[in-house]
């Protein structure tokens, strides 16, 4: 059965039959919020990534059995990880950009 709050499209402003489409209501995120969030979002994904390698040169402090073993799986997995935190950086970089360009 069919809202009352449904409009067909074409009718009405475009945020009401946006809002209505999306089906959720209430008011939108604006942009400047949506960069705040997606920075934050990104720096906590990197920060992660950062305390990944922190955990593995600890595991890497705590070998002593086989050192040279313990440092080889400690550059695998830090040159994985910077991989991963290499594509996260320009991310941030234009967001960073985008958003101090929205002050100015």
């Amino acid at each position: 059965m069919a809202s009352s709050t449904w409009s067909s499209p074409g009718s009405g402003s475009r945020a009401e039959s946006a809002r209505v489409r999306a089906g959720r209501g209430g008011a939108g995120i604006s942009a400047a919020d949506k960069i705040h969030r997606k920075l934050k979002r990104l720096r906590q994904i990197e920060a992660g990534y950062r305390s990944q390698i922190r955990r593995a040169q600890q595991a890497l402090k705590d070998t002593t059995v086989d050192r040279v073993k313990a440092e080889r799986k400690f550059e695998k997995i830090r040159a994985k990880v910077e991989g991963k935190i290499e594509k996260v950086q320009p991310k941030i970089r234009e967001l960073t950009n985008l958003k101090a360009e929205r002050k100015s």
